[in-house]
């Protein structure tokens, strides 16, 4: 099966793994909030960049998710940090934000560590610097940071700071993906379906990430759930389960998702499509994901 891919970067400096091409950069808002429960609240700005893949006369789109982590806690000294990064009660300030990450990120705190590598890597109060991002997130990984985890498998992926690896990538995908972040769990996925990074290409093994992220409510995850089951890779050719994932995927907002949704309909009996849309309506997100 060929597939052609074309990647859009969208973090800090973008960058490209494999035969992947770089086209453009777009980003989104903040997103979901990440609540910890040794480390408070973090609040994800995902940015982030799409794959868009030709099967048959589908488009079936992948991404790399592209995210840094900015904290937001209870503590004092990060309370005064999230004061003076988000400008609440106070001009905006990175400098001073950078000042109270650092105190509290001096003392050991992971989460502190993880937003101060963030700064470091955005060029945001400090000195943009690929290399001091690295040493923050490597800090607060080998404390068992999801996020930092995370960033640091970015940061191979796409060569910054590091040299670059897909297998490095993938490992430290695979350890934030293990504590149930769904950025992670997707991205995985991409690795695996795309044979990068991973010990071999599996279409059963991206299903089975992009499955966890699905149920934790992610659309994109959703969509290509729903694509690969109308497609019967991974999984066995089940219309009903892709008009069910794809539904999801559409009602939150995947762009793509509707139309390749009312293509798997055209296929299916009118009672296979009322089945498909009761088991959209009982569906309820896992509580996985950190919030």
């Amino acid at each position: 099966m060929s597939v052609c891919v074309k990647h859009i970067i969208a973090l800090v400096h973008g960058g490209a793994a494999g035969q992947i091409t770089v086209q453009s950069t777009q980003t989104r808002s903040c997103g979901p909030q990440f609540n910890r429960s040794n480390h408070g609240q973090k609040r994800l700005c995902q940015f982030a960049g799409f794959v868009d893949c030709q099967r048959h006369r589908f488009n079936f789109g992948f991404r790399i998710v592209k995210s840094v982590l900015n904290l937001h806690r209870d503590n004092a000294l990060l309370d005064g940090d999230e004061i003076c990064d988000t400008g609440k009660g106070v001009p905006q300030n990175y400098v001073e934000a950078v000042k109270w990450y650092r105190l509290a990120a001096d003392q050991g705190d992971a989460a502190a560590q993880t937003s101060l590598g963030a700064k470091y890597q955005k060029g945001r109060g400090v000195p943009q610097s690929d290399a001091e991002a690295l040493r923050w997130f490597r800090k607060a990984a080998d404390q068992g940071d999801g996020g930092a985890q995370f960033n640091l498998g970015l940061m191979y992926l796409d060569g910054y700071g590091v040299p670059h690896s897909d297998a490095e990538a993938a490992g430290w995908f695979r350890k934030a993906a293990d504590q149930g972040y769904a950025d992670a769990q997707y991205n995985l996925g991409v690795m695996y379906h795309d044979g990068h990074g991973v010990p071999q290409r599996s279409d059963a093994e991206a299903v089975r990430w992009w499955r966890k992220a699905a149920e934790q409510g992610y659309a994109l995850a959703q969509y290509n759930l729903g694509s690969m089951y109308h497609d019967g890779h991974g999984v066995p050719q089940d219309y009903v389960s892709a008009h069910m994932w794809l539904n999801l995927a559409a009602a939150s907002g995947e762009q793509r998702a509707a139309q390749r949704r009312d293509a798997v309909a055209r296929l299916m009996t009118p009672a296979q499509i009322a089945e498909a849309q009761k088991l959209e309506h009982e569906w309820k997100p896992t509580k996985q994901r950190p919030q």
